[in-house]
């Protein structure tokens, strides 16, 4: 693999990010390349965020960088329903464990 393309690559799976490539249910990628939708509105504001390289190297996952331009206070409800749909599938997990 070229030094570039190693550059610009998911340490763990090898998808070239810089052409948009990523491997499916590889937590690094993230379902993305370099650039992905706003994550908080699902693009609904039109934004792309772009990969922050060197936080989804060290961490194995994806971290972006960008700005959702819609009103605060609509980025709020719609994060706080996020956490909510995985607070549900939590306990959705938990009681299936459970049976």
């Amino acid at each position: 693999m070229s030094q570039q393309k190693q550059v610009i690559s998911c340490s763990s799976c090898g998808a070239y990010w810089a052409d948009g490539s990523c491997t499916e249910g590889c937590e690094e990628c993230g379902g993305y390349g370099m650039r992905r939708p706003c994550p908080i509105c699902n693009g609904t504001c039109g934004m792309i965020w772009v990969r922050e390289i060197e936080m989804s190297w060290s961490h194995h996952s994806a971290f972006w960088d960008g700005q959702c331009s819609l009103p605060q206070e609509q980025q709020m409800h719609l994060l706080m329903r996020q956490s909510e749909a995985t607070f549900d599938d939590l306990i959705d997990g938990l009681e299936d464990v459970m049976k």
